[in-house]
């Protein structure tokens, strides 16, 4: 099993073998890599000015993207993804089309909830969301410009939906995500925390028998706050994640089997599909 964390950030590969548990995502761009455009608001999920977008390569071979509070983000969970943040878009001097919009609509005044209204509206685009504005930006929270540029700005980008450059930039990066697919689970040790990502079932069961009061964690929206909040230090965190026979959803004519790494995002659409 790999010793370090592998992950795509600023176009190319990048490997972290020195984390601990309770090193969040955020603190990792701030501090570690200057890139402090995505904020730090509530440091609780609540807020949305921390937002980044991930993408990851899906069985069926497309990059799917998500929104996610990177506060509350276990830097370890970043493994296998496409870490996009703010300074990815707008280079040279040139806006992206999402930012031009923010300005042209007058949808920011302090700023400081800005990016992550941006990240929130490009996860929108990307993933081909058919949400309302009101229902991808309800994450997100501002407090002095108000909603109207922000709505506008994002109904503008949700109807827009990808362009070829960003597609271009997809071709880039999908054979990097092949790569980091194929590397399997990993154990990181590091000032006496362990976090441990197995990367099969039987992986699993062997970690959990051997270490029967680790802290299992999923997607970490309620581990994220004991750490930031609570600041608990947990010796040994084993994640489910990257458990390839906890991540599929199986329907029949019988049931719906969810497996336990499947996230609510994920598993909406099918039981919505049952029970709409």
């Amino acid at each position: 099993m790999r010793q370090s964390i592998r992950l795509v950030y600023d176009g190319q590969l990048v490997e972290i073998d020195d984390a601990k548990p309770t090193d969040m995502a955020l603190g990792w761009l701030r501090d570690r890599q200057l890139a402090t455009g995505t904020k730090e608001g509530c440091n609780e999920g609540d807020c949305g000015a921390c937002t980044v977008v991930l993408g990851r390569l899906g069985a069926d071979g497309a990059i799917h993207y998500s929104a996610v509070n990177a506060c509350i983000l276990m830097l370890a969970q970043l493994d296998g993804a496409w870490l996009i943040t703010v300074e990815d878009l707008g280079r040279d001097g040139v806006l992206d089309p999402i930012q031009q919009a923010m300005v042209d609509n007058n949808a920011s005044q302090c700023g400081f909830c800005t990016p992550g209204f941006v990240m929130v509206t490009l996860a929108g685009q990307l993933s081909g969301s058919t949400l309302e504005a009101e229902a991808q930006l309800a994450g997100n929270l501002c407090r002095c410009t108000g909603y109207g540029g922000l709505l506008a700005t994002a109904r503008q980008a949700l109807a827009a939906g990808k362009s070829q450059a960003w597609q271009d930039r997809e071709d880039k990066i999908r054979p990097l995500l092949e790569d980091l697919q194929a590397t399997g689970g990993f154990r990181l040790e590091h000032q006496g925390q362990v976090t441990e990502a197995p990367g099969n079932l039987d992986e699993l069961l062997q970690a959990v028998a051997a270490a029967p009061n680790a802290l299992l964690v999923a997607g970490a929206t309620d581990v994220g706050l004991w750490l930031t909040k609570r600041l608990q230090q947990p010796a040994l965190v084993i994640m489910t994640r990257y458990v390839t026979e906890l991540q599929g959803i199986e329907v029949s004519d019988e049931s719906i089997r969810i497996g336990s790494a499947v996230s609510y995002a994920q598993s909406a659409s099918v039981l919505l599909d049952e029970y709409p």
